[in-house]
């Protein structure tokens, strides 16, 4: 069976709005339409609730909204409401018997529908679908351009269409996703060639998935397929790694930071708060040994940039040098830091009102275990750096 026949019905449903049987009765050729939600509503307001006869109404009715042509004349005019009081007027004059015939072949077309919305997931994945969405994407469904017949603009869109369309959209939305995000896949390959791989991979795996299931939907309503276990859509991928490359190519385009960065700005905002706190400390206690004439005091602040010198497996002690693997490595300038050592210094003038005091030369006014070959201001007691960096806390 070719596909047109195939999903003959459901494109009727789609692109017709109903279904219809031909047949020959009482001398006349008769043409029957299903009926949409509205006219299977008016046919229930139109029956009476409590009747005797309630069902022979209730059969007229439905009959007299199914004729969709008798004799080549249609019936879906604009006036169709006084057209179909006038039908059923007509038809609760015959034979209940002849009304039930044409009941049955009415409950046909029902049959028949239900067969059609059972094909229309499968329907949706055809490639006929979307080339009958391109053609008519731009016009009402319900449209005589897209029937064939007048008055069916007047009929609203079925459950059926509305879903159609709405599939369609979604489609047009992804395709439109796809080409855009392998453009951005292809950029982030740039970034993050290793995640852009990953991605790559799970995206292709995703959509083999996809057309796995399509087309098992597709071939259990060709009759295709005897399995009968339920089916369920693959479950889409995870998003940390598309998400990583949606933010490696954000940071580019609008010349942001990225988590490395902005990780390693904190880094240096950290070393140099310690570094100031370290010699705020060590400047408190130095003024506290001079006011004192006594020997300073060890340090209650940790040594900042505690360094590991993987070459002699040891921890750097120097401080000058690490000062230089702070900068080399942290990017933190050496004028930053010889600026926090000025900021620090011992005032001048402290110095300048001790020593007419002690009435001793500038060179002999700190305390007497001064070190005079110790330019870098250390306090000794016996010979050995009384604040020398202490090891780091295992």
């Amino acid at each position: 069976m070719s596909l047109t026949k195939h999903y003959e019905d459901l494109e009727q449903l789609l692109f017709k709005g109903f279904l219809t049987d031909r047949l020959h009765f009482q001398g006349f050729d008769f043409v029957l339409k299903s009926l949409n939600d509205h006219e299977f509503q008016r046919v229930q307001d139109r029956t009476p609730s409590k009747h005797p006869a309630k069902g022979i109404f209730y059969d007229c009715w439905y009959v007299a909204y199914s004729i969709f042509q008798i004799d080549g004349i249609s019936f879906l005019q604009e006036d169709r409401e006084l057209i179909v009081v006038k039908l059923y007027k007509s038809l609760i004059t015959w034979p209940h018997k002849a009304v039930r015939r044409l009941i049955s072949r009415c409950l046909t077309i029902n049959k028949r529908i239900t067969e059609a919305y059972n094909k229309f997931e499968a329907y949706c994945y055809e490639n006929q679908s979307r080339t009958n969405w391109r053609a008519y994407s731009s016009l009402p469904l319900n449209s005589v351009y897209v029937t064939g017949f007048k008055g069916t603009e007047h009929f609203p869109l079925s459950q059926v269409q509305i879903q159609w369309i709405n599939y369609n959209k979604l489609e047009d939305e992804k395709l439109k996703f796809e080409e855009q995000w392998g453009l951005a896949r292809w950029s982030s390959a740039f970034l993050n060639q290793k995640a852009a791989d990953q991605v790559d991979k799970e995206v292709q795996e995703q959509k083999s998935k996809e057309e796995e299931y399509r087309q098992e939907v597709k071939d259990r309503a060709r009759g295709l397929s005897d399995k009968k276990d339920r089916l369920e859509f693959p479950a889409s991928k995870k998003q940390d790694d598309i998400d990583k490359l949606l933010y490696d190519l954000d940071v580019v385009i609008n010349n942001k930071k990225d988590e490395h960065e902005l990780t390693m700005d904190q880094v240096r905002i950290n070393a140099i708060e310690e570094y100031r706190a370290f010699k705020r400390e060590e400047r408190d206690r130095r003024i506290l040994a001079i006011k004192e004439q006594k020997a300073i005091t060890e340090s209650n602040t940790e040594t900042p940039f505690v360094i590991f010198d993987e070459k002699s497996m040891s921890n750097v002690e120097d401080m000058e040098r690490r000062k230089d693997l702070i900068t080399s490595v942290l990017g933190v300038s050496r004028e930053e830091l010889e600026a926090i050592d000025q900021e620090f210094a011992i005032p001048r003038d402290l110095i300048d009102s001790i020593a007419p005091a002690a009435g001793l030369s500038k060179s002999t006014i700190l305390p007497v275990n001064i070190n005079p070959g110790n330019f870098s201001g250390e306090f000794t007691r016996g010979g050995l750096p009384v604040n020398r960096p202490r090891k780091p806390k295992q």
